[in-house]
């Protein structure tokens, strides 16, 4: 069977640099409502008790756990990551509030109430009226309930872009992965979306390295707080911004096999992921280029012997200490039904990236520069 090659290079340079403005962010893109996007924070909130600030997280699977039952007004070694509902720092609800009251969480509104559509009640949402430590005041905002129901169960092919996943690592994190809108996922991965339990996907350091730097989200699974106790859970427990049934109830988010918003106590320590408007363009370098040949049989790739027609994807992560080159190349191959002639076979491999030329060279005799670019 003869083949008809077709090979493209889609080029993102310098992830860190284009969105220099958003230190705390990852890329990836993702439809919270109808025509309405955002992108996550790079991991989940933490408050210090040395600097009195809230933090983003170093990394996306990284959960403080039994950290969570130091806390305290007075603790200046402490540092944890679930918080009661509202708990920040307006009109007296401190992120070390361990009241097991519900009726001292921001219980002055009452039913159905989304923090952040409610100018009285704003306030009381982490990252609207807080400076996280790297970005402007009011860069983030708390998920509402409707906004995390359509990202994990309402935009298409929502069950598709999501699943449970290890990252096999001291600790062995545990979490849901999130995929953007637009994923495509790299040659050399599998992401089993149909998992029914957090063994089915395991991922090295590395692969989660090349799974995040294509806009992958992570969500560890960090337990619960009762006051100061700690408890493990399977699947991860997340706040929204959204008021419960009841003045001591708000939304929370159980991350599983089947994510789902509930009412919960607004005593309940929980995490909490930020969320950034999407309102920036990435620019990317495409570089194109097509092969007819009626004598291909086998065609190798990125060290792949490739025999059969169909899509194939394979990602390149270079990485560095202040910004990242990934370079994404898709390659389709059609069944040609031309004349039979005697097989051959051809190479294409990424073999040299040169950051300052921004250089790729993908066969022996072709190589790409900027070739066009394209805003998305």
């Amino acid at each position: 069977m003869k083949k008809t090659l077709s090979l493209g290079l889609i080029l993102l340079m310098g992830i860190a640099n284009l969105y220099a403005g958003a230190t705390n962010v990852r890329h990836g893109k993702f439809q919270v409502a109808n025509n309405e996007y955002a992108k996550f924070a790079k991991g989940n909130l933490s408050y210090s008790g040395s600097n009195k600030a809230f933090n983003i997280l170093s990394s996306q699977y990284e959960a403080l756990k039994n950290n969570n039952e130091g806390i305290s007004s007075t603790c200046t070694a402490c540092t944890w990551d679930l918080f009661g509902w509202g708990t920040s720092k307006y009109k007296g609800l401190y992120p070390y509030e361990t009241s097991e009251d519900a009726s001292k969480y921001a219980s002055e509104v009452g039913v159905d109430v989304n923090i952040i559509n409610d100018p009285n009640y704003t306030e009381y949402d982490w990252g609207v009226h807080n400076i996280i430590t790297g970005d402007a005041v009011a860069s983030f905002y708390c998920p509402t309930a409707a906004e995390w129901d359509y990202v994990l169960n309402k935009r298409p092919n929502a069950a598709k872009l999501r699943a449970l996943a290890t990252i096999t690592i001291g600790g062995s994190p545990k979490g849901l992965i999130l995929l953007p809108d637009n994923w495509s996922t790299p040659l050399d991965l599998k992401i089993n979306t149909n998992a029914t339990d957090y063994t089915d996907n395991k991922f090295s350091l590395t692969q989660w390295t090349i799974l995040e730097a294509c806009g992958a989200i992570f969500l560890p699974s960090g337990g619960r707080r009762s006051g100061t106790t700690w408890t493990n859970l399977a699947d991860g427990f997340y706040w929204t911004s959204t008021s419960g049934s009841t003045a001591q109830t708000a939304k929370g988010v159980t991350l599983g096999t089947a994510p789902e918003v509930k009412d919960c106590s607004r005593a309940e320590g929980a995490n909490v992921r930020l969320i950034e408007n999407y309102n920036y363009g990435c620019t990317t370098v495409k570089g194109e280029e097509t092969v007819e040949d009626n004598t291909i049989e086998e065609y190798e790739w990125n060290g792949r012997k490739l025999t059969k027609s169909g899509n194939y994807t394979y990602t390149f992560l270079e990485v560095r200490p202040e910004t990242d080159s990934i370079a994404t190349l898709h390659l389709r191959m059609k069944d040609w039904t031309g004349i039979d002639n005697v097989p051959t076979s051809k190479k294409s491999n990424v073999q040299k990236v040169v950051r300052d030329g921004q250089l790729y060279i993908i066969r022996d005799d072709k190589t790409y520069n900027v070739a066009g670019q394209e805003v998305k």
